[in-house]
């Protein structure tokens, strides 16, 4: 499901404008964006949490050619899904 597709199936079944319902969602990835820091997480009870990780600075051999490769240091969004998240996944399984 891509994001127009979430989009619709959104606003179908609350029967809220796909236009307001584009709205909220832009909002949403904005605000999360905006927030998620490495201080700083975010919690949505029943869904789960996303949360920053820092990645240090590294260096790794290349395997085809044998040359080492300096990796630079970044930041990487986590999600830890919520247990009513992962009971309705797996229920459906």
């Amino acid at each position: 499901m891509n994001k127009t597709e979430l989009i619709k199936a959104i606003s179908n079944d609350t029967g809220h404008a796909i236009s307001d319902v584009r709205d909220i969602l832009n909002s949403f990835v904005g605000t999360l964006s905006n927030v998620l820091s490495p201080d700083e997480s975010i919690g949505i009870q029943g869904f789960g949490t996303f949360k920053v990780e820092h990645i240090p600075e590294r260096t790794s051999r290349n395997r085809r050619n044998g040359e080492v490769e300096n990796y630079p240091a970044k930041n990487l969004v986590k999600f830890n899904a919520g247990k009513a998240l992962r009971d309705a996944v797996n229920k459906r399984s």
